[in-house]
């Protein structure tokens, strides 16, 4: 556990990062195209700590997620275009393609901006992605918060019961980094293929 003054220090950092992220938040809320949700955090303390003991080790200052904002929309097409707008009204915003290339299995756009001198993380995630992500994420607040990083999952070979199955926690973690990740992205392809088509046809 960081000393107390460490920890003053990281929570009065934390809200510099809050007028950044206001700004951000309310700059999408305007912009013209449809989302299921729009929402915003900061990460907590515990997780920037965790962070920042890992490997690769990167300095608090260069974090680029202190202060996020995600977006939750209903497809692909819509995925490009909210990325697409974010960028047009923050210059100099850096794209992220986790759908070309996942994370452990994770997809989205992920577009970092600079505004008030605070770098702030936008999520665009489709509404199939977030339903991954937060599957998953409770999977390792129960066998380890590891896996988000490609880890296997604490107690790997201990075996659990899923559909009627017995399965190892490797099983299960691994099956959602891939067959499950793979599938949702290939439904969502053919999906955004179709909808390009249509747009084009109107």
């Amino acid at each position: 556990m960081p000393p107390v003054e460490d920890l003053r220090l990281l929570g009065e950092f934390r809200d510099d990062h809050l007028e950044a992220m206001t700004a951000v938040f309310f700059s999408i809320v305007g912009m013209p195209f449809s989302r299921l949700a729009l929402s915003a955090r900061q990460k907590n303390a515990h997780t920037i700590v965790e962070k920042l003991r890992l490997p690769p080790h990167i300095a608090l200052s260069r974090m680029q997620d202190i202060g996020g904002v995600r977006v939750i929309v209903s497809d692909r097409l819509i995925q490009r275009d909210a990325a697409e707008q974010i960028t047009t009204a923050f210059p100099g915003a850096r794209i992220t393609d986790r759908n070309a290339e996942p994370q452990a299995g994770y997809r989205a756009l992920h577009v970092v901006v600079r505004t008030h001198e605070k770098q702030i993380e936008v999520q665009v995630r489709t509404a199939l992605q977030n339903r991954w992500a937060q599957a998953f994420e409770r999977l390792g607040d129960h066998w380890g918060r590891q896996i988000r990083r490609g880890q296997p999952p604490d107690d790997p070979s201990r075996v659990t019961i899923v559909g009627g199955a017995e399965l190892t926690r490797d099983d299960v973690v691994n099956y959602m980094r891939s067959d499950v990740s793979s599938e949702i992205a290939e439904a969502e392809q053919h999906q955004l293929h179709l909808l390009s088509l249509q747009r084009r046809l109107l």
